[in-house]
């Protein structure tokens, strides 16, 4: 499924069972009612595998560093307004960062796994429950275009929905 939405081009994958939505802009953010939308449970009819709702956002940092530029606080705003709307506050996220393939494993899991702290900090701050996010690093295990390892667009993070919260 392929949709034009001004700038904004939103792409989704089924393959084996997950479903992927890839949101990729110009130099435009993407805006919270589309993260909300990417991030809602799908309802599946009759039988089905239910796949985890994803998105993966631009959120760019400084080169080789954890430290967010200064063009990043637009995309930070945007994912902290859709986690705060009702529609999204059951459910915990995982909060995913990827590199591309520059650098020593070891050194990128270890990068990306500061990205992703430093956007669940970022969203702690603005009021989301840290007990709603959880950070993993995937380094470039997981290059979003495997036939460019160096491309930029691997260099992401990636905002997964891992299910309701546990009730208290």
């Amino acid at each position: 499924m392929k949709q034009i939405l001004g700038h904004i081009v939103l792409i989704q994958l089924a393959i084996s069972g997950h479903s992927l939505v890839f949101a990729q802009t110009a130099p435009d953010t993407v805006s919270s009612s589309e993260i909300e939308q990417a991030l809602k449970k799908s309802k599946t009819r009759g039988i089905g595998v239910r796949a985890k709702a994803k998105v993966d956002l631009n959120i760019p940092f400084e080169i080789n560093s954890s430290s967010l530029r200064p063009d990043a606080r637009a995309q930070l705003e945007q994912l902290e307004a859709a986690l705060q709307q009702d529609s999204l506050a059951i459910y915990r996220f995982q909060i995913a960062g990827h590199t591309d393939a520059s650098g020593s494993a070891e050194y990128n899991r270890r990068l990306s796994r500061d990205r992703a702290e430093t956007v669940r900090r970022f969203l702690v701050t603005r009021g989301i429950d840290p007990d709603r996010l959880e950070v993993v690093g995937n380094g470039e295990d997981e290059l979003l275009l495997p036939d460019w390892p160096l491309h930029a667009d691997n260099r992401r993070v990636e905002i997964i929905n891992l299910g309701e919260r546990p009730s208290n």
